[in-house]
């Protein structure tokens, strides 16, 4: 019965040492499934994040263009109509309604053309202006608002540093993320410049646009964001079968693995020690060609028969 109790308890030492390293290495793959998910979840959303700023870029500049073109049409129909007027107005008379800081009536006719333009709701433009940057004809210290389809903006907005260094330096845009607080407006704003130059006449002007970007560019972020959620949750599910698989293999190949190449072999070499222990030595030790331990019991074998052989000599010497 004693015996029985110390076998027993044998094999429970050796089942638990067994779960234990099969647990530490079910952590351990675990542990590696988890992280390699949370960085392929890092790189996705990093690269998803660079997706939604080409995305926004090929907007803001698709958008910029599309204006542009269209003060390109401007331009070739009303800008001669519009030199004309101001030719006919005079451009000293103009001289003096900008340094009294009143409207001319060149400033109005062009500002309702802006106006007609804007209500026309082309290209979803709010607001239209044409600004002087210079004009031979009379000096100016900054850049003007010439006119505008709202012209109470005309002497009260000045031309902000940005939007005159995109007319110096010829690009199209002017992208406003947290929107133009100068004009009171709040959102997404796209400011898009069309530079107008004429040697001749020796000016410098331009249209700008100023564009609401806020439904357009939530629509991306949107979409991303949904697809976002969709790689998230196809990930977290990914992460989880391969957890659930890990456990699976775990506890039933490597459970397999471990003990025809590691418990069988330790248990039959524990058990040949015992015998010889309780004075037992015609014990044959089998050998594991192949396996981890290989060498081990051959070398207890070859101690084994060693020691027989000694005994051997000393009772024949005897």
């Amino acid at each position: 019965m004693a015996e029985s109790t110390g076998e027993m308890e044998k094999t429970t030492r050796k089942r638990k040492g067994r779960s234990r390293i099969l647990w530490e290495i079910t952590a351990l793959l675990v542990v590696v499934l988890v992280a390699s998910g949370l960085v392929i979840f890092f790189v996705v959303r990093a690269s998803q994040g660079r997706l939604i700023d080409k995305s926004t870029d090929k907007l803001l500049a698709s958008s910029a263009e599309d204006v542009s073109s269209f003060y390109d049409f401007i331009i070739k129909e009303k800008t001669p109509d519009f030199i004309e007027f101001t030719l006919t107005e005079g451009t000293s008379v103009i001289a003096e309604a900008l340094a009294q800081r009143r409207l001319s009536e060149s400033q109005k006719y062009v500002s309702e053309e802006l106006r007609k333009i804007a209500e026309m709701g082309l290209l979803g433009v709010d607001l239209n202006m044409v600004i002087f940057i210079s004009y031979a004809q009379f000096p100016l210290p900054e850049p003007l608002l010439f006119a505008c389809n709202d012209e109470s903006l005309i002497y009260s907005w000045s031309v902000p540093e940005d939007v005159v260094s995109a007319f110096q330096q010829g690009e199209p845009y002017v992208y406003r993320k947290n929107g133009i607080p100068e004009l009171g407006l709040e959102g997404e704003y796209l400011i898009i410049t069309k530079k107008i130059e004429d040697p001749e006449l020796g000016y410098v002007a331009g249209y700008i646009g100023i564009k609401p970007m806020d439904e357009e560019i939530a629509s991306i972020n949107e979409f991303y964001s949904k697809e976002s959620r969709k790689t998230s949750l196809t990930l977290g599910l990914v992460v989880g079968i391969s957890i659930l698989a890990v456990i699976l293999i775990s506890f039933f190949i490597l459970s397999y693995l471990l003990r025809k190449r590691i418990t069988e072999p330790i248990e039959e070499l524990a058990s040949s020690a015992g015998e010889v222990m309780d004075g037992n030595l015609d014990v044959d030790v089998r050998v594991h060609v192949g396996g981890d331990f290989a060498n081990l019991e051959r070398a207890f074998k070859e101690m084994l028969e060693s020691i027989r052989q000694m005994i051997e000599k000393s009772v024949s010497e005897e």
